[in-house]
C-alpha cells in the first residue's frame, strides 16, 4: 500500500510539471502574439516651429505626447486629425494664446484660446457676412498679442506703369496695397496717396465738417473727433502724433490718414 501511494505521488508530480510547462509555453505564445499585434510606428509631433519624432506602439495621442517628453498645459489643444494608430502619422499642438477680437461694430474682447483664427471664429459663433473680411488668413495659428478684427472689404485699384490691378482688401495702407500686387517703388517713383500719409487734427476736422455740410449732418466738436480717432486707432489703422509737419512747424494730428484738398493755412 505504501509503495502504491509513493508511485501515485511521483506520477502526480510529473503531470503537474507537464501542466506547468504547458501554461508557461502558452503565456509566452500569448506575449509574442500580443507584441506582434502592436507594431511600433513613428509619430511626428508638431509644436510651433519644433517637430518631435517618437517611435511608439501606443494608440492614445496624449500618451504618445507624454512619451515624447512634450508637456501640455490645460488650455493647450492637441489636434489628432492627422493621427492613425499603428501607422506613421502626425499630431499637432496648438499652444494657448492671449488674443483680442474686435467685431464689425468695434466691440473688443480679450480671451485665451488655442487653435487657428477659424477655430476662434467658430468658438465665438462669428460668421462673416458678404463684404466682410478678417485681418488674418483663417488658417493662421493664434499667437500671444494677436488682434483679430472683422473689417469691411473695399474695392481697390492700383495703376502702375499704365497697368491697372483691381482687387478687394480690408484695412491697410497704400504700402499694403502695393505689396499685395508686388509693386516696388524706385527712387524716382511717386505715388498718390503717399505711402505713409499724415494729416493734422485741424485738416481732418475741416474735411469732416465739410462732409457734414454736404450731407446735412450735425458735426461733433473738434475734440470729440480727435478723441474718437485716438481711442479707435486699431479700428481705423491710424496713429495719433504730435509730429505732423505743417507750414514749417510741428502740430498734432494722425499718421495713416490723408486729407484730399486740405484747407490752406
Amino acid at each position: 500500500m505504501i509503495t502504491e501511494i509513493k508511485g501515485y505521488v511521483k506520477a502526480s508530480r510529473k503531470a503537474f510539471t507537464k501542466v506547468t510547462a504547458l501554461i508557461v509555453a502558452l503565456a509566452i505564445m500569448c506575449a509574442v502574439t500580443a507584441f506582434a499585434a502592436s507594431p511600433s510606428f513613428y509619430v511626428d509631433i508638431y509644436d510651433g516651429n519644433e517637430i518631435t519624432r517618437v517611435l511608439t506602439s501606443k494608440s492614445d495621442p496624449k500618451t504618445i505626447v507624454s512619451q515624447a517628453g512634450v508637456k501640455l498645459d490645460d488650455r493647450d489643444k492637441l489636434d489628432s486629425t492627422g493621427f492613425t494608430a499603428g501607422e506613421d502619422s502626425a499630431l499637432r499642438i496648438y499652444r494657448s494664446a492671449t488674443v483680442s477680437f474686435t467685431d464689425i461694430e468695434g466691440n473688443t474682447i480679450y480671451t485665451v484660446f488655442a487653435g487657428t483664427v477659424q477655430d476662434l471664429l467658430e468658438e465665438l459663433d462669428v460668421t462673416l457676412s458678404d463684404g466682410q473680411l478678417i485681418t488674418y488668413p483663417l488658417d493662421t495659428v493664434l499667437k500671444d498679442g494677436m488682434d483679430v478684427r472683422v473689417t469691411n472689404s473695399y474695392d481697390v485699384s492700383v495703376t502702375a506703369d499704365g497697368t491697372t490691378n483691381s482687387f478687394t482688401m480690408g484695412e491697410g495702407t497704400v504700402r499694403d496695397a502695393l505689396n499685395r500686387i508686388g509693386v516696388t517703388l524706385g527712387d524716382d517713383d511717386e505715388v498718390s496717396p503717399e505711402l505713409d500719409s499724415e494729416a493734422s487734427s485741424k485738416a481732418i476736422y475741416e474735411a469732416y465738417t465739410r462732409w457734414c455740410d454736404d450731407n446735412a449732418q450735425k458735426p461733433m466738436s473738434a475734440n470729440r473727433v480727435s478723441s474718437e480717432l485716438a481711442q479707435n486707432e486699431r479700428l481705423y489703422n491710424v496713429e495719433a502724433t504730435n509730429n505732423v509737419h505743417v507750414g514749417g512747424k510741428r502740430v498734432r494730428g494722425f499718421m495713416g490718414i490723408e486729407v484730399v484738398n486740405p484747407p490752406p493755412y
